[in-house]
């Protein structure tokens, strides 16, 4: 009886060691990073109403157009701003926390390759 104990612990630990030898050697997988750096859709949102505007996106301008009628509910030197981006992207400086937009506001969206793209916000009242 222990003979055979013995030779079944033996083949359980040879195919152990087998199964890890043949999948331990898988190639390693190629990692492709993205190179999109175009933002897919930008908003701002007032931290006085809540009121949320969607930016035009027109080459490396962001134009955010709010309505005369809503000055006193829009303070454009406290505004919060939410971008959707691609995977991997990142922005520069970063979009977190209240931001002045009452001049041009210049961003930069870099890809998980590195490619970069510009972008200036810009609120205009209409």
């Amino acid at each position: 009886m222990k003979r055979l104990s013995l030779l079944t612990y033996t083949m359980i630990i040879v195919g152990i060691t087998t199964l890890l030898f043949f999948t331990s050697c898988d190639n390693a997988k190629e990692i492709v990073l993205r190179s999109n750096c175009e933002i897919n859709s930008i908003t701002i949102r007032s931290s006085i109403s809540g009121t949320e505007y969607l930016g035009t996106i027109t080459d490396d301008q962001i134009v955010f157009v709010i309505p005369s009628s809503a000055r006193d509910k829009v303070d454009i030197t406290k505004l919060y701003v939410v971008a959707n981006l691609p995977i991997e992207a990142v922005v520069k400086p970063s979009l977190s926390g209240l931001k002045d937009l009452s001049s041009p506001y210049d961003i930069t969206v870099t890809a998980g390759d590195g490619s970069k793209k510009n972008y200036t916000l810009i609120v205009m009242y209409e």
